[in-house]
């Protein structure tokens, strides 16, 4: 029933001391007016006077003053201004760090916190503000970044400057970055001082090769244009060993107090050359071997530094100590490069009971060769350069090796047809072409072939295969630790559970999944079969009861028929065509016995990166090959041989639980048989009545 009020009404009113000092809680749209200022509240039931807001008055020309726009302090989730449908985005008033409020101004989204501006003007991002503009990124697996653009960048996350703050993994690591293919500059004075060019050469007081004080190349180099003094020793190499040391690096080494030491890779390298003038002319030459040449003439110094006297030349070079060159001791043929021995050959070591022995300096033997005998069994022996054997062939033809052994060229990474064995266990071969044989496999004392590797990868194998473990698994097709890279594969998980998952292709979920170990299988596609058995023995089973009426859980599944689409990442092979059936959890708010979980993960975000251990390769010299007359026939040259070959651990994520529901057919197909019974026997007393 509607009441009309047609005599003048008068609302409660007071002065603005009296209200504040009575404090009542005015009803759900009562009025509540100030006589004094003319201010005027409208109860809401519960809040008492104090705790409401004064209504906004407008002025002579319709203006509310902004002295009454008095907003409540709010909070993230519910701030003072807030927008039509999306009440937690807007304006708020936080307290600041002692819990005082008024001080600072916040915006939120989505109710939460992202931007601040405290008393003293200071901007934070995500955190209170320490310093003028304070960005900050608490999450511990992304990165910070503060971001720079214009017209002539582009204006995605890959463009443009940026300033980065590492956040992921515990990396403190801070970095400037260039997105774009262009330098960038350092400036002091207003003068730009530093430049780091696209391809990271380093131009420091200049800006270009040409007009820069001091340039660091990207490749190493480094050219200066005044003097370089430096405090310690200057040294000039690939990274290594110090010049000088047991292993040394190819380079040259200036000290302090005066001394140089130059290495090369290869003996016959010169360390020093001297030239004249025109700086084309080789006048002297001293190689790495120890060796040196000299343009004004021919002599020799021996390792004492004694001139020797019993030298001559006639074509050949005769040495004998006893000075009568009738019979001497050595004879050295400068026309065919042949020698002649008096007695056994031994440079640089005596203490080795060999026929032969070939060494360097300060006795270090590089070769030694022997009939055998006490005290020395092997036939030949070969030395490095710090006294240790790297070789050995004995008299019953074994051999042993300190490195890698290689036959023919170097099989990795497939770089020429070889045969290689590294110390590290290793082994490499190479085909001529990918249809060719590199392992062939026999049984003794027959001639049946039963193991075949090709170039390619592929193998044949006469018997069973078979791997007890393989990184926690049985056999592989592909490395199951990351699913969504593989293309699939049977394994053995370190608890003993097997699994068999088949996939089309790489990054694709897989299109097949058996559990070895619940007996359960998931398949995205039509399973095919002449037929299909359940296990139903009546032995094999206890508590036998007649079933429940199925008649109204198969009329209200009928019910709940529908027809879809799929999506693009349901497990199921054909997505375009449209479907009839049940949706799972419709079902099972009507038959939960007829839905099932069929459990599975997804790989989320990465824990451990993939790690990449390069291959480590060594320059191998091999010797000129000479002629009977001695002359070079092929030069010598130098070839990279593998020491260790490239080791990846795969990187390692997050598992995610991805399971999803099923129907059960079989129990569908039981609950139908069920149904029709029920039908049956009531049309059968409907024909009887």
């Amino acid at each position: 029933m509607t009441i009309e009020l047609t005599a003048l009404q008068q609302q409660r009113r007071d002065t603005a001391a009296n209200w504040t000092s009575a404090n009542p809680t005015l009803l759900t749209g009562e009025i509540g007016y100030e006589t004094d200022t003319g201010k005027f509240k409208i109860g809401n039931g519960s809040t008492v006077w104090t705790g409401l807001a004064y209504l906004p008055i407008p002025d002579n020309n319709g203006l509310i003053p902004a002295s009454q726009l008095l907003l409540p302090l709010g909070s993230a989730s519910a701030p003072s201004l807030a927008f039509a449908f999306d009440t937690n985005t807007g304006i708020f008033s936080p307290p600041d760090a002692l819990g005082l409020y008024g001080e600072h101004v916040a915006i939120t989204t989505a109710g939460t916190q992202r931007v601040v501006v405290d008393s003293s003007g200071k901007v934070g991002i995500g955190i209170t503000p320490q310093r003028d503009l304070h960005i900050h990124n608490a999450s511990s697996s992304t990165n910070t970044y503060l971001q720079l653009t214009s017209a002539t960048t582009g204006t995605t996350s890959n463009d443009g400057f940026q300033l980065l703050a590492y956040g992921n993994s515990g990396n403190k690591n801070a970095a400037l970055i260039q997105r774009e293919a262009a330098a960038l500059e350092v400036w002091t004075s207003n003068t730009e001082m530093m430049q780091i060019d696209s391809s990271g050469n380093v131009f420091i007081g200049g800006t270009t090769a040409s007009s820069a004080d001091i340039v660091l190349y990207a490749n190493g180099s480094a050219t200066f244009s005044n003097i370089v003094y430096s405090k310690s020793d200057i040294r000039v190499q690939a990274t290594g060993d110090q010049i000088g040391s047991t292993t040394t690096k190819a380079g040259i080494t200036l000290y302090q107090n005066g001394a140089i030491h130059a290495a090369s890779s290869s003996g016959t390298s010169a360390v020093f050359t001297g030239l004249l003038n025109d700086g084309n002319s080789a006048t002297s030459q001293i190689l790495a071997n120890g060796s040196a040449t000299f343009a004004a003439g021919a002599f020799a110094i021996a390792s004492d530094g004694d001139i020797s006297t019993n030298v001559r030349c006639h074509g050949t070079i005769e040495l004998d100590s006893t000075g009568s060159f009738s019979s001497p001791k050595i004879k050295l043929f400068s026309n065919t490069g042949a020698a002649t021995f008096a007695d056994d050959v031994n440079i640089g070591n005596s203490s080795k009971n060999a026929q032969l022995a070939v060494g360097g300096v300060y006795n270090q033997v590089g070769l030694a060769v022997s009939a055998g005998g006490a005290g020395y069994s092997n036939c030949a022996e070969f030395y490095n350069s710090s006294n240790v054997l790297a070789a050995s062939i004995g008299g019953d033809g074994a051999a042993t090796f300190a490195s890698t052994v290689q036959v023919g060229g170097n099989p990795y990474p497939g770089t020429a047809t070889g045969f290689a064995a590294y110390i590290d266990g290793s082994i490499a071969l190479s085909s001529a072409s990918a249809s060719g044989t590199i392992l062939f496999g026999y049984t003794t004392g027959s001639s049946t072939q039963t193991t075949t590797i090709k170039g390619n990868g592929s193998a044949t194998f006469a018997d069973t295969v078979m791997s007890l473990k393989l990184n926690g698994y049985g056999f592989l097709m592909a490395n199951p630790s990351n699913t969504a890279h593989t293309s699939g594969g049977l394994y053995q998980t370190g608890s003993g559970q097997s699994f068999l998952y088949l996939k089309n292709g790489f990054n694709t979920s897989p299109t097949i999944t058996i559990d070895g170990a619940a007996g359960t299988g998931a398949f995205s596609g039509t399973v095919s079969a002449q037929g299909s058995v359940l296990t139903s023995d009546q032995r094999f089973k206890k508590n036998i009861t007649d079933a429940n009426a199925q008649l109204a859980d198969v009329t209200a599944l009928g019910n709940k028929l529908r027809n879809w689409d799929w999506t693009a990442d349901a497990p199921v092979a054909d997505k375009d065509t449209r479907f009839l059936g049940l949706v799972a959890q419709e079902a099972e708010t009507i038959c939960p016995g007829i839905v099932t979980t069929i459990a599975r993960t997804k790989d989320g975000a990465e824990l451990t990166p993939e790690v990449v251990v390069p291959a480590v390769y060594e320059t191998k010299t091999v010797p000129a090959v000479l002629d009977d007359e001695g002359k070079v026939v092929e030069a010598e040259t130098t070839e990279q041989v593998l020491v260790t070959a490239e080791q990846v651990t795969p990187a390692t994520y997050e598992k995610l639980d991805d399971s999803y529901k099923g129907i059960k057919d079989d129990i569908l197909i039981m609950k139908l048989l069920g149904a029709v019974a029920e039908l049956s026997a009531e049309v059968a007393a409907l024909k009887a009545g």
